[in-house]
């Protein structure tokens, strides 16, 4: 096994979910911003305004976003609602039938799981500030040229989606994987990284061999604390004295305790149940 992989990689077993539905994004504001920069673009503009997205395409490899979607500020990353600014800059004035499409069918996504408050629309920011020292945006009214137009707010006044509850999953070391593995009965694999999946015909066998693990099984999985260093070489040192030094990482395994490997029996239960339940295959990887 590669140094890297004990180190790096992390190893998830849960239900084979092929995609989360959109609720599963749209619990904060900074994941709900982020998933509605994806429908903008990804599922909107691209498919229904290819030469307005070869415009915006064209600008972001010449580092110059057109449209960028993010929360306002800060303060509400962590809520269910707020505010969501998709910020223009210089838009070509061919595009303004585009973006206004755009945007009716980007609010009719966001009215399926919020309510939404009146959209403003506020011009560029000023080059100076005022008394304040603040930079304040110049209005934007009908008839204000497309290029000109600074930002679109979009209020999400009622977070009204379903609260979306996570399938089980266990999240493992690829070290720990590897004592995974042999609890479910995958004995000695010679791959690099632990990946696999159980078929949903299959899943009612593997549970009937984890309620019925044996103690003496389940002890033979413990390991204890140790640390593995790498080889040594001979360095001398500038007052002319020779110290022995590693040369190379040093792994520090915290072991496995029994108590560890009775919760991942638990957790693997939980989720191979919920796999029936649902029709799901079970995969890791």
């Amino acid at each position: 096994m590669h140094i890297k992989t004990l180190i790096v990689e992390s190893v998830d077993f849960q239900p084979a979910v092929e995609s989360f539905p959109p609720e599963a994004h749209l619990d904060t504001m900074i994941s709900i911003s982020s998933h509605l920069s994806n429908v903008l673009f990804y599922k909107i503009i691209k498919i229904h305004h290819p030469f307005f997205y070869k415009y915006l395409t064209d600008r972001w490899e010449k580092r110059d976003m057109a449209i960028r979607v993010d929360m306002d500020g800060t303060d509400d990353y962590d809520k269910p609602q707020g505010t969501v600014n998709i910020y223009t800059k210089n838009i070509s004035p061919r595009f303004a039938g585009d973006l206004k499409e755009s945007l009716k069918k980007l609010i009719e996504y966001a009215k399926q799981y919020f309510e939404v408050g009146k959209v403003r629309f506020e011009g560029n920011k000023s080059e100076n500030p005022d008394s304040d020292g603040k930079y304040k945006r110049a209005p934007f009214t009908k008839g204000t040229p497309l290029d000109q137009l600074g930002v679109i707010r979009l209020p999400l006044l009622k977070n009204i989606a379903a609260k979306y509850e996570a399938p089980p999953s266990l999240n493992v070391s690829n070290f720990n994987a590897r004592t995974v593995e042999k609890i479910l009965g995958y004995e000695d694999r010679n791959e690099e990284y632990s990946s696999g999946m159980i078929k949903l015909k299959d899943i009612p066998k593997t549970l009937l061999r984890l309620r019925n693990l044996s103690s003496g099984k389940l002890d033979a999985l413990q390991r204890d604390d140790h640390v593995e260093k790498g080889p040594t070489h001979a360095v001398k040192n500038a007052d002319g004295t020779t110290s022995i030094q590693a040369k190379g990482p040093t792994i520090y395994n915290m072991g496995l305790s029994r108590d560890a490997i009775d919760r991942y029996v638990g957790k693997l239960i939980e989720i191979l149940q919920y796999c029936l339940d649902n029709k799901l295959d079970f995969s890791w990887g």
